[in-house]
């Protein structure tokens, strides 16, 4: 009777032994999966920064500030904006260098960017940033391309022509919607004194100059034609305005008619989109202001591909989801 009592002890302290040390084995399980949990947690944040810091390094284009003018130093445009309204001014043709110098800024930014990173990233974390290259850089790029947000309006730009139009970017924030658009407002100066412009045509047979109706549902343009510098020109009306339908197109032609005039023909188009183009080894200045329903939110550059990835936790953010399907 008293080995059976002592059996009984024995056996009960057995099993309380091996419940404390199935508990212990659960205690300390659960506290591994919940550092594993909370790690993994930390390595999505340390990404969504980076990503963060990469937008606001590299794609943001300020408005103001001292890193507007270092950025704007390297576009082949300068541009300004306020609470709903922005300008761009160019050339167009837009000289060559002006492109090169673009390309490379992107370039340089990249390599800056990715030295910097791989400083401060844990060793985990993979960066892969690409920029676009033209010619000079070996690739085949041969236009800048821009994003106004949150409108998905594109401002695109190459060497003889200028688009303002829907973007077929991922990175919209809402899809493209012509009549947020306003009005687009349009100085062109010839400033070169060997231009002779003798001939103005639009879609009517006279040029509009329709005053800007706030109760108009379509948009507005207003081109209005610098001359001072030209003595040779003699085209007329100086200003050409009017509201146009979503959908159709509408085309102002400046050319010169008359030999032994030289002047080759700029063209503007306007319709869901404002495409200006000119074939010339003169160029023309276009100051060009767009003004939306609603405020800006940003402008970026598209120029520029990145992804960041955490192999271990399968976490990565990209500028491109198309790339993940």
């Amino acid at each position: 009777m008293k080995f059976n009592q002592n059996g009984v002890v024995l056996t009960l302290s057995v099993f309380l032994l091996m419940m404390g040390i199935l508990f212990f084995n659960a205690l300390v399980y659960e506290t591994v999966l919940t550092f594993g949990e909370r790690t993994e947690l930390v390595a999505l944040r340390e990404a969504g920064q980076s990503f963060r810091d990469i937008e606001r390094s590299l794609v943001d284009l300020d408005f103001s500030g001292e890193k507007k003018n270092v950025l704007e130093s390297g576009l082949p445009f300068s541009y300004t904006a306020d609470v709903n309204t922005i300008r761009f001014s160019q050339s167009i043709p837009l000289p060559v260098s002006f492109l090169d110098t673009y390309f490379s800024a992107l370039n340089g930014y990249r390599v800056f960017f990715l030295q910097k990173s791989q400083e401060s990233l844990s060793p985990e974390f993979v960066l892969d940033i690409n920029a676009a290259q033209n010619t000079a850089w070996g690739g085949i790029v041969e236009q800048g391309h821009f994003l106004v947000q949150p409108f998905c309006m594109a401002y695109s730009l190459g060497v003889g022509s200028v688009f303002v139009g829907k973007s077929v970017s991922s990175q919209c924030v809402i899809p493209f919607d012509a009549s947020a658009l306003e009005r687009m407002d349009l100085n062109l100066a010839i400033v070169d004194l060997r231009e002779d412009f003798d001939s103005l045509l639009c879609n009517d047979a006279v040029c509009p100059q329709d005053a800007f109706s706030p109760s108009s549902l379509d948009p507005y343009f207003s081109i209005v034609f610098l001359t001072s510098a030209c003595p040779n020109c003699s085209f007329s009306p100086a200003v050409i305005s009017a509201h146009f339908p979503i959908g159709v197109d509408y085309n102002v032609f400046l050319s010169c008619s008359t030999l032994p005039c030289e002047s080759e023909p700029v063209q503007l188009l306007f319709n869901e989109f404002l495409t200006v183009s000119r074939d010339s080894n003169k160029s023309v200045r276009l100051d060009l202001s767009l003004s939306f329903d609603q405020n800006i939110q940003s402008f970026q550059t598209l120029d520029f591909n990145y992804a960041i990835q955490v192999p271990k936790y399968g976490i990565i953010r990209t500028s491109d989801p198309a790339s993940l399907e």
